[in-house]
């Protein structure tokens, strides 16, 4: 290959990258990879705010419908927290309400979960309702 052919090859090289990251929709919080690959539609992504200088994100799935209550591990600025949304918080959020969590371990945080429109159809089946688990991140 002759300088030419590389010159006209470089700029695959720096695009490659980018075209494949958004083929493949990841969504990351700290490097890591969310679960399932990113925003797929059957999950969607919640986020600390309040303004403690730092963000946290956990995934809540379609199929936890009618699963409460379900504790998240919220993880990013190296350390983890922990939310629990009740049965009548996750009903709320699959009926489109927005619900506010407060959490102080180790500091405070405020959780303003609510589903973006047009997730989760009421019809797309979901858990068995025995709750419990440990979901999320």
């Amino acid at each position: 290959m002759n300088r030419r052919e590389l010159l006209g090859r470089l700029p695959i090289l720096f695009i490659a990258p980018a075209v494949l990251k958004a083929i493949g929709c990841t969504t990351e919080i700290d490097g890591v990879p969310a679960p399932g690959g990113g925003a797929a539609a059957d999950q969607f992504s919640v986020v600390n705010q309040d303004t403690s200088g730092h963000t946290h994100m956990f995934w809540i799935e379609c199929d936890q419908r009618g699963a409460g209550p379900w504790t998240y591990t919220a993880e990013g600025a190296s350390h983890t927290h922990q939310i629990t949304l009740t049965a009548a918080d996750l009903d709320a959020v699959f009926a489109g309400q927005p619900v506010t969590i407060q959490t102080t371990d180790g500091h405070p945080h405020t959780w303003i979960v609510q589903m973006p429109s047009g997730m989760c159809p009421a019809d797309g089946g979901g858990d068995d309702g025995s709750g419990g688990g440990t979901g999320g991140w």
